[in-house]
């Protein structure tokens, strides 16, 4: 009884241990495949990140290749013939906003240059009927009064009655005055003789001289009954040339005489 006894407990015991044994695995297993599972998540996630980091990296180094091109680019440009044509056409228009108009006077043979914001009124320079009106002078008196003209060329600013302007500059020419004579060719002797011979005509208590693109001139002011001039007189080629100016007032401002000067000294002899 007591070996029948203890066989049984043994079968029941191996019975128990066999199951056991059974469901171990199964949970050893099922713990595997959720830690490889997880690896593989794990692993899948990693290889995203490295590829989205990848496609940052290539993206930055794209728009940074990019920038760099485009500096290249601009520092080519920059450097090319073509960009030096660009600035050297952008000097040239500054250069023609801010400067002169030309203007041919036959009797010296020669042009003088004059400020754009000023209306030039010759015997044989063209204007138009618009400027005189503006002048505050009919088209049919201005050609009148400059037919019985001793002077070339009357020069006044832009919206100044011709008759009071602010400032009015005039061109005269005695045409071969001094034959085969040019101040800028004279001795020191030469020239003072001839200097004291422009002035002596007029009220003058003294002068002075300019030497200034290839010409000389004797600068003085004269004081007559009507009214007080600022003279610029030369002699080229045998022409005697004067420019000057009479202001509204009795003094000429450092400006006028700025104007006065640059009109003088632009002759260009053709």
């Amino acid at each position: 009884m007591m070996k029948k006894t203890t066989c049984v407990v043994l079968t029941v015991l191996l019975a128990f241990a066999a199951g056991c044994g059974e469901k171990a695995p199964a949970k050893t297993s099922t713990f595997a495949q959720k830690t490889e599972n997880q690896t593989q998540t794990n692993a899948a996630q990693t290889d995203a990140q490295k590829t989205e980091n990848q496609t940052q990296a290539n993206a930055g180094q794209t728009d940074a290749q990019q920038t760099e091109n485009q500096t290249q680019t601009n520092a080519a440009q920059t450097d090319s013939p073509a960009a030096e044509i660009s600035e050297e056409s952008a000097g040239t228009m500054a250069e023609e906003q801010t400067g002169a108009v030309k203007y041919y006077i036959p009797e010296m043979n020669a042009t003088i240059s004059v400020p754009e914001e000023y209306y030039v009124f010759g015997k044989d320079i063209d204007f138009t009927d618009e400027m005189c009106r503006e002048a505050g002078v009919e088209p049919s008196k201005m050609k009148q009064y400059l037919s019985m003209s001793f002077d070339q060329a009357f020069i006044i600013p832009r919206g100044d009655s011709f008759t009071e302007p602010s400032i009015q500059i005039r061109v005269k020419v005695k045409d071969n005055k001094y034959p085969g004579t040019d101040l800028s060719k004279m001795s020191e002797t030469e020239f003072q003789q001839t200097a004291d011979a422009l002035v002596s005509g007029f009220s003058v208590d003294q002068y002075s001289q300019l030497e200034k693109n290839g010409m000389r001139f004797v600068i003085f002011e004269s004081n007559g009954p009507i009214e007080k001039t600022y003279r610029y007189a030369t002699i080229i080629d045998g022409d005697m040339i004067y420019i000057y100016a009479s202001v509204a007032g009795s003094e000429i401002t450092t400006e006028q005489r700025d104007l006065l000067e640059s009109i003088a000294t632009s002759i260009e002899r053709s």
